[in-house]
């Protein structure tokens, strides 16, 4: 069984990301990391190669909920999303506090891809960032009743999918 913290193998994977996957493969660090897997699989009694078995797991439990999943019409039955393991502790928290007047809180996030995907989040390319330019966006998503539903949505998918327990479950079924 394989679990993802992040983003699943979807069918065409390996044929979307040719060229990446092709250069991270090919590379010395990428040779060193196929043989070391290999020689852990091997250890772990799974005859299947490396870059096979990474990709095309029997078993997948995936910790991100299928709305944050890139071509998720695209990913096979054999993965199951249960979503991030939420702590309740943190959950219950409620110590945060936005800040006062109505400021608004801007999160920059580097190297997430799929912010437009979810319809949470606007790109600016590296050339086109500056202070207006970031202003711009947060008021015009801070604003958005669309992005509001859609964070909304979201926020109950990702709570509904059962978390650590239904993790177990998963995990136990595969056992069976």
């Amino acid at each position: 069984m394989q679990l993802s913290p992040t983003l699943v193998a979807w069918d065409g994977y390996e044929e979307d990301l040719a060229e990446t996957l092709h250069a991270l493969r090919t590379s010395e660090s990428g040779r060193s990391y196929h043989a070391a897997y290999n020689a852990w699989l091997r250890q772990n009694g799974i005859e299947q190669d490396t870059w096979d078995w990474l990709t095309n797991p029997e078993h997948v439990l995936s910790l991100i909920p299928r709305a944050m999943q890139p071509n998720a019409d695209r990913v096979p039955p054999n993965v199951r999303f249960v979503g991030p393991c939420l702590d309740p502790g943190r959950l219950a928290d409620t110590s945060w506090t936005p800040p006062e007047k109505g400021g608004r809180v801007l999160l920059v996030s580097f190297g997430t891809a799929y912010n437009d995907q979810l319809g949470v989040g606007r790109h600016l390319p590296a050339e086109e960032v500056t202070a207006a330019a970031l202003r711009s966006a947060v008021e015009s998503i801070a604003g958005s009743a669309e992005v509001a539903a859609r964070l909304a949505e979201i926020r109950t998918s990702v709570r509904s999918r059962g978390g650590a327990d239904r993790a177990a479950d998963v995990v136990e079924s595969y056992l069976r």
